[in-house]
Formats: C-alpha cells, sequence, structure tokens
C-alpha cells in the first residue's frame, strides 16, 4: 500500500511542477507586457482579488493550513515581479 501511496504523490508532484512552470510562464507574460505598456507591476485591486480567491478556493479544497497554500502561492507571485 505505501508504494501505491508513494507513486500517486509522485504522479501528483509532477502535475504540480507542470502547473507551476505554466504560472511561472504566464505571469512572466504579463509581466512583460506591463513593462511593454509602462503599467504599474503592482495593482492592488487584483492582489487583494487573487488572495480573496484563495482563501475561497482553500476553503472549497478543505485545506487543513490555509497559510501554507498561501505562503506557496504568493511565492509564486514574488518570484514573477523580480
Amino acid at each position: 500500500m505505501l508504494a501505491i501511496w508513494r507513486s500517486d504523490i509522485e504522479k501528483i508532484d509532477q502535475k504540480l511542477i507542470k502547473l507551476i512552470g505554466q504560472r511561472l510562464t504566464i505571469g512572466k507574460q504579463i509581466q512583460d507586457y506591463k513593462k511593454l505598456h509602462n503599467l504599474p507591476v503592482f495593482d492592488a485591486t487584483r492582489e487583494r482579488q487573487l488572495s480573496d480567491n484563495y482563501d475561497l478556493w482553500i476553503k472549497k479544497a478543505k485545506i487543513e493550513n490555509p497559510g501554507l497554500i498561501k505562503d506557496i502561492l504568493y511565492k509564486l507571485i514574488a518570484e514573477i515581479k523580480k
């Protein structure tokens, strides 16, 4: 049973890595667009909207430690802003 669970985790990790890569790529495209069009990097309204969405999605997923998920998501956002 342990081997099956470990295999399942590896498959999920592969999917997560692929999705994170896609998110970073799209985020970079947004940053490039903002720079090209002289738009501010920080958009308080959008970030507030994202935070609200994260809260809703985390609650729906019944995550026991919402701070962990939000930390990961905000690190992705910070990476794109570099």
